[in-house]
């Protein structure tokens, strides 16, 4: 993860993906609490 972060921040990467912002991973993170939820209590759940 690290040599992803410098790459990125020298533009070593050009358009290419790096690593994810703090909010992105977040939201990731509430996306797969919910389908655990979902899965456990067999309805839809909310993030």
């Amino acid at each position: 993860m690290w040599a992803s972060y410098l790459a990125e921040r020298a533009g070593a990467l050009s358009d290419r993906f790096g690593t994810a912002t703090v909010a992105e991973a977040l939201t990731a993170h509430e996306v797969f609490d919910a389908a655990l939820r979902s899965h456990e209590s067999g309805s839809a759940e909310s993030i």
